[in-house]
């Protein structure tokens, strides 16, 4: 007879995902880094925006920053960076749950560099995510497909006005192009008042 205590699984939850450059922060020039805070221009009405959303979506952002792997910012760097944009969130009222970044360039082949899942993958299992309930927020093709590939549905791209994207990915399943972060928090409002 087994006397093992059978425990159950904490019931998974949905998240809203986040890119970074280009949702949280305003996307640098092509071919340009973010490798200091005094580059860091937080895109318009972020925290506002953010702080709109439900407490019960943990908000965790996943981002490609290839320039750990190009060796313009050290890993311990991008670290101090990723603290100082989440205390300054924190201050503001948002809490994120989890920041994941990819060091790779894209000629290193890993599974974590977006358009693989890798980030969203490793972040659902860290935090009990359920990622098709889920929702991406991003601004480019590789972070539609990232979504695609992790089981999500509900996928918003925030594209720049001038429509360029700076991921060769074509993306795969549904999503919608919204004009800005608000209308993206507005469609997952909505989505969850159902």
């Amino acid at each position: 007879m087994d006397y093992g205590l059978a425990l159950a699984e904490a019931p998974r939850r949905p998240a809203v995902f986040l890119d970074r450059d280009g949702v949280i922060n305003a996307r640098p020039q092509a071919h340009h880094y973010v490798t200091d805070y005094r580059d860091f221009h937080w895109t318009p009405a972020v925290a506002y925006q953010l702080g709109r959303l439900p407490t019960y979506l943990p908000l965790i952002v996943v981002t490609n920053q290839p320039c750990v792997g190009k060796g313009l910012i050290s890993q311990k760097d991008l670290n101090s960076l990723h603290h100082w944009m989440v205390a300054w969130l924190d201050v503001l009222g948002v809490r994120i749950a989890g920041v994941y970044a990819c060091p790779h360039t894209e000629e290193d082949g890993c599974e974590c560099r977006k358009p693989k899942p890798g980030l969203l993958l490793q972040a659902a299992q860290d935090h009990a995510i359920d990622l098709a309930r889920s929702y991406m927020i991003g601004d480019s093709a590789c972070d539609a497909q990232a979504a695609w590939r992790a089981g999500l549905s509900n996928v918003y791209l925030i594209l720049p006005e001038d429509g360029s994207d700076p991921c060769p990915a074509q993306p795969q399943g549904e999503y919608w192009v919204v004009e800005e972060l608000a209308s993206a928090v507005d469609a997952i409002l909505a989505r969850e008042a159902k």
